[in-house]
């Protein structure tokens, strides 16, 4: 789950923005059997979840943001539930769009959302279940906590599509791409298909030339124009995607600070230029440092650098076939 740092909250200038009403914590015409509820949306089924799903005790992840459970249901399928507690106000206020934005995603990288319910006390996401970990665990159980360049590469191509997908069909910009927001699912084959979670950041593009202004995301993968408290736009996303291709080809982050003060990594971020000696193939450096550019207006949108990291990956494909024969 993202650490949950949003200091604004978000207008509803959004395209396709949740009705005014869907808060509704001071709507004086709720009924009384409606009283605990603070969401009209009519996505969301008003009604305690534990009617339909046997929700186990054990976490399979906690956060500041809620808790996710194993659970079944009357027909002993098998799902994961996110529970976020009605509560903290600070995440309430992105819920409407949370919810309206999972449930109307279909890719085959980003986790499926089925359901969502609300009781009296919690917010409760029904979701696939993946057993495999998070990339960040992935990446860190590898030789040496790092991946080939291909593998690398591999992954990035899967973590671009299902971001063009988010941003040039969809119109979402994710707002906090991180190893630990992409399930693992590990194959047969030792093949990893990925799965994009937590959507609580999210939201719709703004209308035609204007950009987001919300703080929030995570420390390290948060781009240099939002630490700026600037303008911004999707491109935010492709920063982050960066931040992870170096991670995955080095075992490190390009920023880092002996005193592990937020401060002082932002200041890294926005002042240091990125060692990358430890990465030895050129066309690869070349495309971190167009993800990595920290002039949004200079950077790789989510199409450019899908497609570059195609032909690098082409490249290095066929420079192991010719060295194998």
């Amino acid at each position: 789950m993202g650490i949950c740092t949003t200091e604004n909250k978000h207008k509803n200038k959004m395209k396709d923005n949740i009705d005014k009403d869907s808060l509704n914590t001071n709507n004086n015409n709720n009924t009384n059997n409606n009283d605990n509820y603070l969401f009209s949306n009519n996505l969301i089924i008003k009604d305690n979840i534990k009617k339909y799903y046997n929700i186990s005790e054990e976490y399979l992840g906690k956060g500041l943001c809620g808790e996710v459970c194993k659970a079944t249901n009357k027909e002993n399928k098998i799902f994961a539930i996110k529970r976020v507690n009605k509560q903290n106000l600070n995440i309430l206020q992105n819920i409407p769009n949370e919810i309206k934005i999972s449930l109307s995603l279909n890719h085959k990288n980003i986790i499926k959302t089925y359901e969502v319910y609300e009781d009296k006390k919690t917010i409760s996401f029904v979701m696939d279940l993946i057993n495999g970990g998070d990339l960040f665990e992935y990446i860190t159980s590898q030789q040496e906590g790092k991946l080939t360049e291909i593998q690398s590469l591999e992954i990035i191509i899967k973590i671009l599509e299902t971001i063009n997908y988010l941003h040039n069909d969809l119109h979402i910009c994710h707002r906090d791409i991180k190893p630990e927001n992409f399930l693992v699912q590990i194959n047969s084959d030792n093949s990893i298909d990925l799965k994009l979670i937590d959507f609580g950041f999210a939201c719709y593009f703004p209308n035609q030339g204007k950009k987001m202004k919300e703080f929030l995301g995570t420390p390290i993968y948060t781009a240099p124009e939002i630490l700026k408290h600037e303008l911004y736009d999707e491109k935010c996303d492709i920063w982050s995607v960066g931040i992870i291709l170096f991670n995955c080809l080095t075992g490190y982050q390009p920023f880092s600070t002996e005193s592990n003060k937020i401060e002082d990594l932002d200041k890294e971020v926005l002042t240091k230029d990125i060692n990358y000696s430890l990465i030895t193939n050129n066309d690869i450096v070349t495309l971190c440092e167009c993800m990595l550019e920290k002039d949004p207006k200079k950077r790789f949108n989510c199409i450019e650098a899908l497609e570059s990291a195609k032909y690098v990956l082409k490249e290095v494909l066929n420079l192991k076939l010719n060295l194998n024969k």
